[in-house]
């Protein structure tokens, strides 16, 4: 009998088998290979995010990601995929493609060579909007409750004051009368008041302390994003991802790209404005450093047409870079619209920390 077929003896086969995976009904798949690049999509996937398969294999996962899971993503749920080779129940929102967001689970192990390389994953996506739907609701009912538990506890306390006022008037004003001089058989007539009042004063309290101590406390809204059932033990580098380096000196600009180039990302380099927004046109991209000091559109006014340009990538991260001794501070070109800054004497340390610090300021 032949031994079973191992991945280097018979790939052809076990390919086939593995792409075979993504036509069965009604599965949920993806597979990305290192840049996070999709190889295949089931056809159930595909559909329920609006596409044919062959619109979506060939793009980035995270392209079709809501900016708050793709920031998510670059900077954690890809890490942790790469370096330990599996991830469990992440909670991402994927958009359709008529930019309605799906919310759901992902959950992906990789599949390595010989040697140990990544090659792929087997990425598998539960759809999570009946669980996400039901918690909004439960929440929006919850908000409801703790609104209704406040208008009872205001008209609580205004009954409690509109009944306790009067009542501790006649407890007072009796008292006194109790003081004077009394017939007896007015005197046994007071008691009985005196008496009667002071059990409907316990009564009021003691209903009135139920009642507030019987309305539900305020549920605590969860967020749904991120939700995974193990966080990252270390930092990890950031995934792979699509960076514009729009810098008009020469010298700076190789230095930035072979920096970007050594920590594994794709460059596309312009040397001005107008050349960044015309590369934005062309493409997605993850990340944006731009030269404060460029000729022609400057810095400042390439991120005001990116912000106010009301395209999809009007939300993509933005990091100033200057050359200057005393460049703007960081808080001055928040208010323009830049989510970091990098000094002439940039190293790969500083310059991960502000990317990552921009992935993460600039998502919602």
């Amino acid at each position: 009998m032949n031994p079973r077929p191992s991945l280097q003896e018979e790939p052809s086969v076990l390919d086939h088998g593995f792409d075979a995976l993504f036509l069965i009904e009604p599965l949920l798949l993806h597979s990305i290979d290192e840049h996070g690049t999709l190889l295949n999509v089931s056809t159930a996937w595909a559909r329920l995010l609006g596409y044919s398969r062959e619109e979506l294999i060939g793009r980035r996962s995270v392209d079709i990601m809501a900016p708050r899971s793709r920031a998510y993503a670059l900077t954690h749920g890809l890490p942790m995929l790469y370096d330990r080779g599996h991830v469990s129940n992440i909670s991402y929102e994927f958009l359709r493609a008529d930019g309605r967001p799906i919310p759901v689970l992902l959950s992906s192990g990789a599949i390595r060579d010989a040697s140990g390389r990544y090659v792929k994953s087997l990425t598998v996506i539960t759809d999570d909007r009946r669980a996400r739907y039901a918690e909004r609701e439960l929440d929006a009912r919850a908000q409801r409750d703790h609104e209704g538990a406040g208008a009872l506890r205001d008209l609580l306390e205004k009954l409690g004051h509109d009944t306790r006022t009067p009542l501790g008037a006649i407890l007072g004003f009796a008292g006194l009368m109790e003081q004077g001089e009394l017939e007896s058989g007015q005197r046994a007539r007071l008691a009985e008041v005196l008496k009667a009042a002071e059990a409907l004063r316990g009564a009021l309290d003691a209903a009135l302390a139920a009642a507030e101590g019987g309305l539900a406390p305020r549920r605590r809204s969860s967020s749904p994003m991120p939700r995974q059932d193990d966080a990252p033990r270390r930092r990890l580098p950031l995934a792979p991802m699509r960076v514009l380096l729009a810098v008009a000196d020469a010298a700076a600009q190789d230095h930035l790209r072979a920096l970007l180039r050594a920590a594994g990302h794709e460059v596309i380099a312009v040397a001005n404005g107008y050349e960044a927004i015309e590369a934005l046109f062309a493409g997605p991209a993850d990340l944006a450093v731009i030269d404060l000091d460029m000729p022609g559109l400057s810095g400042p006014a390439t991120v005001s047409q990116i912000r106010n340009s009301g395209r999809s990538f009007r939300d993509v991260p933005v990091i100033a870079c200057s050359g200057a001794a005393n460049p703007p501070a960081l808080s001055a070109l928040r208010g323009q619209g830049m989510d970091g800054l990098l000094g002439p004497d940039c190293t790969p340390g500083t310059l991960e920390a502000e990317m990552r610090r921009a992935l993460e300021g600039r998502s919602p």
